[in-house]
């Protein structure tokens, strides 16, 4: 049972990598970026994974500052 578990893990696991790098290559087209004060032309790709990693650190510090708050409001009430 745990070989079929293994086989499905390395199948996903080859399909997105194969789909992140088909993905970089799609992506390469370069595009202007207005930055208030000046236009820069990057890839899109990298305009992308900005823009994802920008947003993750958004969610991980909204998520800690929600934890925090709990964990202040728990101890708070004791």
């Amino acid at each position: 049972m745990g070989g079929w578990r293994s086989i499905v893990r390395t199948s996903l696991l080859i399909i997105l990598v194969v789909y992140t790098v088909l993905f970089f290559l799609w992506n390469q087209d370069p595009v202007e970026v207005s930055l208030v004060v000046t236009t820069v032309t990057v890839p899109l790709v990298w305009v992308l994974l900005g823009t994802f990693l920008l947003g993750a650190a958004v969610m991980y510090l909204w998520m800690y500052r929600r934890k925090r708050a709990k964990r202040k409001a728990k101890s708070s009430v004791k």
